[in-house]
């Protein structure tokens, strides 16, 4: 019976050995019996020694060892964007919780690092107890894709984002987009969005949220009470209808169905089928050349011409037109008269309190503090007299901007247009008394003209 074994471990890595016979216990024993199973690398003869010193029994003890290999590492993209896009809404300062700012999309600028290769790196190969060469495995490369609007560096390591917008990752290539695009609502399951480029929602806009971009915007639904704000044009394929609550600011042209009950400023020109009840800013021209082409309601301004096929309703409902006048300079005028009045009327009460401190000011009722609230009195008519003066000049600014435009103003009405409608083109008034039917409004020397179509 066998009283020296030597037990290699599964992978040929390691030899434990086990000696029972105390007359097998030599060197010369332990040696042979590891050249007789061509066990040659690894050998730990110092260990061997020791336990030939030791008094203790040899029970699997470890008397060789091989060199592990190190397999190589593979490489790794190394990206400078999150992917893991949790809905965590934004906290504000006072610490309080906008459930409606959830940072779903990732913008990225021009020139911004997207990503980052690592190359592979090799192993080291081992060697087992019997002398094998054990290969290490190589470390697999990657390839690093640059996608649409993105570009590789010449040494195939860096990814670059050549346009602003947004960064995406889709089966290993990074691209960036400049359009966003919603499947469904903006809601609560999207949050508000704002985004630098354009912009595509697939369903409805509901009350309360926000969209932003700085191109343009197209809404296949409805735009309920919401703020919605394009650096470009506006397409919305059915129509607003915010109950005055919300506002839709285009600073290209606007295309939609209809506008009811909203609030909308437009630095193009304005396509709608229908408008009701509503305030519409458009520095260029209105066309309501629809299916209805209809305005009622409200008040439409444009600082170019106006065309409708029925302003008004034969319920005399009050209705307001007013072109030949940039929009936004008739309101600039009104806040710059509404600041002259309340600094003028300022005015007027410091120069009051100014006479009365002169009749006392040889008397000893003039005292420190009436001195000094007289020194500040001075001082503060000084300073409203300088901003009376100021405003006059922005209002005669703004009144010289408006009489440059006063041969582009017109309304053209197809169809009809009914009484309780009040047309005012580059401020000359009329107020429409009797159902007219194909006419165009415009201003000669004597007022408003009407032309018959």
């Amino acid at each position: 019976m066998n009283k020296l074994f030597l037990d290699v471990s599964q992978d040929n890595m390691v030899v434990n050995i086990t000696i029972l016979d105390e007359a097998l216990k030599t060197e010369a024993h332990i040696l042979s019996a590891l050249k007789e199973r061509g066990i040659k690398y690894g050998i730990d003869h110092p260990k061997i020694k020791e336990l030939l010193n030791s008094e203790n029994h040899i029970i699997k003890e470890e008397i060789a060892r091989g060199i592990t290999s190190v397999d190589g590492k593979d490489a790794k993209i190394n990206l400078s964007f999150s992917l893991d896009k949790k809905v965590k809404p934004k906290m504000n300062e006072d610490g309080t919780v906008d459930f409606k700012e959830l940072n779903l999309i990732t913008m990225v600028e021009q020139g911004e690092l997207l990503g980052q290769k690592d190359l592979p790196a090799n192993g080291s190969d081992g060697i087992d107890v019997f002398g094998r060469t054990v290969r290490a495995r190589k470390g697999k490369d990657i390839l690093l894709r640059a996608g649409k609007n993105t570009s590789l560096s010449e040494d195939g390591l860096s990814v670059y984002a050549d346009i602003a917008g947004q960064v995406l990752y889709d089966e290993g290539k990074i691209s960036v987009s400049n359009v966003y695009e919603i499947q469904g609502d903006v809601d609560n399951n999207t949050g508000n969005i704002h985004f630098d480029g354009n912009i595509v929602i697939n369903g409805h806009v509901r009350t309360g949220f926000e969209v932003e971009a700085t191109g343009n915007i197209e809404i296949f639904g409805v735009v309920e009470g919401a703020r919605v704000k394009a650096g470009g044009h506006i397409i919305i394929h059915k129509g607003i209808q915010s109950q005055n609550n919300g506002y839709i600011i285009c600073e290209g042209n606007l295309n939609c169905k209809y506008i009811q009950n909203s609030n909308v400023v437009v630095r193009g020109d304005l396509f709608v089928d229908i408008i009701m009840h509503s305030s519409v800013q458009v520095q260029g021209a209105v066309y309501a050349k629809g299916k209805k082409g209809l305005i009622v309601g409200g008040e439409t301004t444009a600082a170019k011409e106006i065309e409708a096929m029925i302003i008004g309703s034969s319920m005399a409902t009050i209705t307001r037109i007013e072109t030949g006048i940039n929009p936004e300079s008739k309101e600039t005028y009104k806040k710059v008269q509404e600041e002259l009045k309340v600094v003028s009327r300022n005015r007027e009460n410091v120069i009051k309190a100014i006479k009365l401190l002169n009749k006392i000011i040889d008397t000893p009722l003039f005292t420190k503090d009436k001195q000094s609230i007289y020194e500040k009195s001075i001082k503060t008519e000084n300073f409203l007299k300088i901003k009376e003066i100021e405003l006059n000049e922005e209002l005669d600014s703004i009144e010289e901007q408006i009489a440059k435009s006063k041969e582009i103003g017109s309304v053209k009405i197809d169809e009809g247009v009914y009484p309780g409608v009040k047309i005012s083109v580059n401020n000359a008034i009329y107020y429409v008394r009797d159902e007219l039917s194909k006419v165009k409004f415009i201003k000669n020397e004597d007022g408003i003209k009407i032309i018959h179509l």
